[in-house]
């Protein structure tokens, strides 16, 4: 049965990629009537809706994976991404039927100091030389490619683009930021780069490429 779930789920994933939301919903939907608690394939479907702007089927897709664990950090960032007054981290409610005895909460003079040793520069470069953090070094791709898949649903091209060029930097073989990437230029009338990213996304799939025509 698990196969059967799995291959409507991949069958999705390659509907969403080619932008044919109808056929992945549907079998986005498969997969969960076979498994209920497919927590990815709501995501997916989450995903799925909100590209037809279907809002509130997303939502309601979403709130279905936080039903199976309210801690699953790609719904909780896509939620924040749709409607920002959603807090990115779950409250936790703790029972109070097992105890009755309230532990007292750690006040600031309670915790042991420890001695900080100072940091000491680099002795072999100078302090003005040292490489400083950078964006790319901490990004979070799948968070970053949902943004701009998010963005894109909603029209807002730079933004989307931006943050497909954030994940390409990170990793360039991205297939599927190539793929929303030249589908921002597409909007944007931008053929030429559009063209561009699909060759590069055939080129790291080698899946038929869907825009022949260009």
């Amino acid at each position: 049965m698990n196969e059967i779930r799995d291959g409507h789920y991949t069958l999705g994933n390659a509907y969403l990629r080619e932008g044919q939301y109808d056929e992945a919903v549907e079998h986005f939907e498969l997969a969960i009537s076979l498994d209920s608690n497919f927590i990815e394939a709501y995501h997916a479907l989450a995903i799925t809706y909100l590209q037809q702007q279907r809002l509130q089927d997303a939502k309601d897709a979403a709130r279905e994976a936080l039903r199976i664990d309210i801690t699953y950090q790609p719904i909780l960032s896509f939620l924040q991404a749709i409607e920002p007054s959603i807090p990115t981290t779950p409250q936790v409610v703790v029972p109070t039927e097992q105890t009755d005895v309230i532990e007292k909460p750690i006040e600031k003079e309670d915790i042991p100091k420890q001695e900080e040793t100072p940091k000491q520069p680099n002795p072999t470069i100078p302090p003005e030389k040292e490489k400083a953090p950078t964006i790319a070094d901490d990004i979070d791709i799948d968070t970053e490619l949902e943004r701009g898949i998010i963005f894109l649903a909603n029209k807002q091209y730079q933004q989307a683009e931006a943050a497909f060029k954030k994940v390409l930097k990170s990793s360039p073989n991205h297939a599927i930021a190539h793929y929303n990437l030249a589908q921002s230029h597409m909007e944007t009338g931008v053929l030429t780069d559009a063209k561009i990213q699909v060759d590069k996304a055939y080129g790291s799939t080698h899946h038929t490429n869907p825009y022949n025509n260009f």
